[in-house]
């Protein structure tokens, strides 16, 4: 039926979609037929043929037809429609499993599609669809990444189609595993994340890390993605592992907790969901039971170690078992969990915060979706993080507890430390409400330091020397239609040298905003509505009195948006100004926008 050309296309279609379920002695016949729709103008018509030739995709009698077919349709492809099957479903698993022969196959025609890839930047009609272009060339780019020795191959030809990229795809490389690295490609990531890519990471992190740093961010997930946990694993690929996170003050894994457990009196169909977390009324006498005042031994509490949990009602010890109940815990359970609300607290010597660390409290030593329920923790009686979502909507496979910040630092100051969380049993299995629903859950809390890594002053001047920064001359070369109008069209690149000019040391405000130097009037007031830069004292050596701004000359350096912005001293009536450029730099303003002007006169209000 397939080649009978009387036959419409939804017919094809459907037979071509049984096909991803036959047998390759069923599809092999049909091999030519099939590689030729891969062709086919309709999107529809397209993955259908893919999903006919999965099944065969590794066969010996097939694989040395269907493989090139399937990298000529992925250098014409701009279709997400269309070449899904290759991203993701049994085509992707088996081309991922195969044999070398498959595999090296492929490499040579997905090497061959991204090196030759036909996609459009532009649509018929006159269309910016340069994302789709870029976003399918990538895709192709990850697909090779999945094959033995695609992170090299990658490496070589995204070069060459990138040659000002220190790193094309950094992403897809900086989340590998290294050890799939070939010695080539390892000795070249080696500088250049220890030169340029930290940096960079840095540069463009800059007020994220340090907010990090400075404890100033909370998060009911506490490893993954996020900038400061990105540029400790920079550090890591080179070798540097002085900025793991590791246990700190006493051994929370064997100490005593004070614990009490109790089914609340709001009730929650089992059926409804596996997270349990809400607002519960507690037992009598036991409202402030998080505060540092509060007895547990006369409350009627009972004293054991964590892990406290089950796993349909029983207390697992045996670690084959712990295996197979993903709990988010790297140990066997040693207090039974055997009420709904589980309360525990403990009170601790440790030691003051140290400066230059960040510190988290994390709930189980291992992370994975399956380990638990909402939370809440206290510290001295102070509410430190309340996690409502359940562990189910939390980033996957990532460590949950929260961060100590700021605001908390000074608790750990006063001596003993109180530390105090509640959490809830789920029923199910993870997401999914098993019937019956299985009572099942772990927690435990452990106390972590970080060093973390240099984000001085210092280090952001070098940053400053790596990542390019944008300019009134590259803004007049900018056309948002058409791009760079012109191959002058380069950002400024610092040397990290300084060039003294006496006439700017000092503090200066800001006393107006102006379109142009020329229109400048001292005598005129008027309001000044969120200034760029309110005030800044320009110091010797570059700095200034905000780590945000380092000049030189007549350059002023923002580091935050990295842009530079021009520095025009005048003396107007008898009065010191500085006309500083207000930035705002951005390929997608119009042709001929100027940057306003800060004007500034010298001394503070």
């Amino acid at each position: 039926m397939l080649r009978n050309p009387e036959e419409s296309w939804w017919v094809k279609h459907a037979i071509l979609m049984l096909l991803s379920h036959a047998s390759a002695d069923a599809i092999a016949p049909h091999l030519d037929l099939i590689t030729g729709l891969l062709k086919h103008q309709e999107w529809w018509i397209q993955n259908a043929a893919l999903c006919a030739l999965a099944p065969v995709v590794t066969d010996d009698r097939c694989y040395r037809k269907a493989i090139p077919a399937i990298g000529e349709m992925l250098t014409q492809c701009q279709r997400w429609n269309a070449s899904g099957p290759v991203r993701y479903g049994p085509l992707a698993i088996n081309l991922r499993d195969a044999g070398p022969e498959v595999q090296k196959l492929a490499m040579e025609c997905l090497k061959s599609a991204y090196s030759n890839y036909a996609g459009k930047q532009t649509a018929d009609g006159g269309l910016d669809i340069s994302s789709v272009y870029n976003s399918h060339l990538e895709f192709i780019a990850k697909t090779l990444s999945t094959v033995p020795g695609g992170y090299d191959v990658l490496y070589g030809i995204a070069k060459q189609r990138f040659p000002k990229d220190s790193l094309p795809y950094d992403e897809i490389f900086l989340s590998a595993d290294s050890d799939k690295f070939g010695p080539d490609l390892l000795k070249a990531m080696q500088p250049l994340i220890r030169d340029r890519l930290i940096y960079e990471h840095m540069a463009t992190n800059r007020s994220k890390l340090l907010d990090a740093a400075a404890a100033k961010v909370q998060r009911n997930y506490v490893g993954g993605a996020g900038p400061l946990n990105d540029l400790v694993r920079l550090y890591e690929k080179i070798g540097q592992n002085d900025y793991e996170w590791h246990p700190y003050g006493p051994n929370l894994k064997e100490a005593k907790w004070d614990y009490f457990m109790f089914d609340p009196q709001e009730k929650q169909a089992y059926d409804a969901s596996p997270w349990r977390y809400r607002k519960v009324t507690y037992p009598a006498g036991m409202e402030s039971w998080f505060k540092p005042d509060f007895d547990p031994a006369k409350a009627g509490w009972k004293q054991g170690q964590a892990p406290f949990g089950q796993y349909n009602g029983k207390l697992i010890t045996d670690m084959a078992e712990m295996a197979k109940f993903k709990c988010g815990i790297g140990r066997s359970m040693r207090t039974l969990w055997d009420k709904e609300v589980l309360l525990m607290r403990g009170t601790f010597q440790i030691p003051p915060l140290k400066e230059g660390h960040h510190y988290r409290l994390r709930i189980g030593d291992k992370s994975d979706v399956g380990c638990g329920d909402g939370y809440r923790i206290y510290i001295n009686g102070k509410q430190l993080i309340e996690n409502k979502s359940g562990i189910g909507r939390r980033e996957g496979g990532q460590p949950r507890g929260a961060f100590i910040t700021q605001d908390f630092i000074d608790e750990f100051k006063k001596g003993p430390v109180t530390l105090a969380a509640t959490s809830f049993l789920r029923y199910g299995e993870k997401a999914i409400v098993t019937m019956p629903p299985l009572p099942q859950g772990t927690f435990q809390l452990l106390l972590e330091e970080m060093n973390v890594p240099p984000l001085d002053a210092a280090t952001f001047r070098k940053a400053a020397t790596v990542m390019p920064m944008l300019t009134s001359e590259w803004q007049e070369k900018q056309d948002p239609e058409k791009g760079d109008i012109s191959n002058e069209a380069k950002p400024f690149h610092y040397d990290g040298k300084f060039v003294a000019d006496p006439k700017l040391l000092g503090t200066w405000t800001t006393v107006a905003m102006v379109s142009t130097i020329e229109e400048f009037v001292p005598a005129a007031k008027g309001s000044i509505k969120n200034p760029p830069i309110p005030s800044l004292t320009f110091q010797d050596g570059g700095q200034t009195n905000s780590d945000a701004y380092i000049w030189s000359g007549n350059l002023l350096m923002d580091l935050n948006r990295f842009q530079t912005l021009k520095i025009t001293p005048k003396t107007i009536d008898g009065g010191d100004y500085l006309f500083i450029e207000a930035g705002g730099f951005n390929s997608k303003n119009p042709v001929g926008w100027k940057s306003q002007w800060v004007v500034m006169k010298r001394g503070a209000k």
